[in-house]
């Protein structure tokens, strides 16, 4: 094969279309609930198979502390709706 056919199939590899977005997997342009973010995020990491754990002790009032391998983030009452941004 000649090099300017090795460029030509490096090209076409590199191409943005073959190349998979880099984008997160839970995001939303609109409202969610905390509920619903959090049953997202527990189907997320038994796809990518990591250890996810809710703590509804470990938060004030109605906040609790989701773990989601070596990190962890607090989240406000499940039944009300998270704000605008907070799950981009």
């Amino acid at each position: 094969m000649s090099p300017a056919g090795d460029n030509a199939s490096e090209c076409a590899r590199l191409h943005p279309a073959n190349i998979p977005a880099n984008r997160t997997d839970v995001f939303d342009t609109g409202r969610m609930r905390g509920g619903e973010f959090l049953r997202k995020v527990k189907a997320i990491s038994r796809r990518r198979k990591l250890v996810c754990r809710w703590v509804p002790e470990r938060g004030s009032g109605s906040h609790g502390t989701l773990y989601l391998g070596n990190s962890f983030t607090v989240v406000k009452d499940l039944k009300k709706e998270l704000g605008a941004g907070t799950t981009l």
